[in-house]
């Protein structure tokens, strides 16, 4: 009967092994995660290039017969 307990508490502890992981990565990340995350860059958007957008990166068959 020892035996089979045994047993059945490894079994356990092997099923639950994933699940207990993650719980324990997410309670290390929310702990360690600041409420606000500043940024001290500016971001601002590239201006298209209308030369380079209206080229064609291929030929045509026309353009090759």
């Amino acid at each position: 009967m020892n035996r089979i307990q045994k047993a059945g508490n490894e079994l356990f502890k092997t099923l639950t092994l994933p699940i207990r992981v993650c719980v324990g990565i997410y309670k290390a990340v929310a702990k360690e995660t600041p409420e606000r995350i500043e940024f001290p860059y500016t971001l601002t958007k590239k201006e298209d290039n209308n030369e380079r957008s209206n080229t064609r990166h291929f030929y045509s068959k026309e353009a090759n017969d």
